[in-house]
């Protein structure tokens, strides 16, 4: 990709949706005041938390005489995909940095983002590496880098797998707004479903950096909230099957329920979930 002038520095909006984020979401916040370069907006957008979260986010914002434009948008409870598009809408700066209520940042995060905007003009989505930490204290690589094959296109990897985590997404506004943003219709994998849609267009910047945490909960882990997930998973694919060939569809579904079956029994994911993936990839790479 061509490269361009280090000059100007591009305007990020945080876009960090919350609900009933009490617990969590001062050291979450925390993050962003903390970035090297912060960022030019910060937008908090509540599902209609039924608890404190909004009260203690303006003590937080005031008690650290916090400098970043930050508005707090108080929605009525939709769900995460309405309350990030709420918070998207309201954003006023061309890229959008999105920040689970739980998750964290480490400080260089926006500084090196932008050194990707500033150097490569073409791209519109940024993704960066993370380390999930479980519930049990084991830390986790979250390899999203090294999971992207540049010479397969976008869409197959995504019907294989959801290769982003939100909390580590940077793309422009306009790539949001035109693609339709978050389906609410969905409780959970509304990310995944729009980043399909949007797969046709995005133009990816893979970065091998670690510069977030992905925190998982315990009720993240529930038999409940993974069979939700495994058949949401399906649906978005079944839904989306005409995006590609029979074969990377019904590819995907097996993962669908491989991960779920490593994820309810315990087992570790990545490393089982990797040796099946090993086996499938002579056929993906061609497909």
């Amino acid at each position: 990709m061509p490269k361009r002038s280090l000059k100007k520095i591009p305007e990020i909006s945080v876009v960090c949706p919350t609900y009933n984020s009490s617990k969590f979401i001062i050291r979450t916040l925390q993050t962003v005041v903390d970035q090297v370069q912060p960022p030019a907006e910060l937008i908090v957008s509540d599902d209609g938390s039924a608890d404190n979260t909004v009260e203690i986010i303006e003590k937080f914002l005031e008690d650290k005489r916090v400098k970043i434009p930050t508005r707090i948008l108080r929605n009525p409870h939709r769900g995460v995909a309405a309350t990030r598009n709420a918070g998207i809408l309201s954003a006023s700066k061309e890229w959008i940095a999105f920040l689970d209520s739980d998750d964290l940042w480490l400080p260089e995060k926006l500084q090196k983002v932008s050194e990707v905007i500033r150097k490569y003009p073409d791209v519109n989505f940024i993704y960066h590496n993370q380390e999930r930490l479980r519930v049990d204290g084991r830390k986790e690589l979250f390899d999203h880098e090294a999971k992207y094959q540049p010479d397969i296109p976008l869409i197959n990897q995504l019907f294989k797998m959801d290769i982003f985590a939100t909390s580590a997404v940077t793309c422009k506004r306009d790539l949001l707004i035109n693609g339709g943003l978050f389906n609410s219709g969905y409780v959970c994998c509304e990310d995944y479903e729009l980043w399909i849609r949007l797969a046709p267009k995005i133009k990816l910047h893979a970065m091998k950096d670690i510069l977030g945490y992905y925190i998982l909960r315990a009720e993240n882990l529930t038999c409940t909230k993974l069979e939700r997930t495994m058949l949401n998973d399906i649906h978005i694919k079944t839904i989306h099957r005409n995006m590609v060939s029979r074969s990377v569809y019904l590819f995907g579904v097996l993962i669908a329920i491989a991960h779920y079956i490593f994820e309810k029994s315990g087992i570790r994911r990545y490393p089982a979930l990797d040796n099946l993936i090993r086996k499938f990839a002579q056929l993906v790479r061609k497909l």
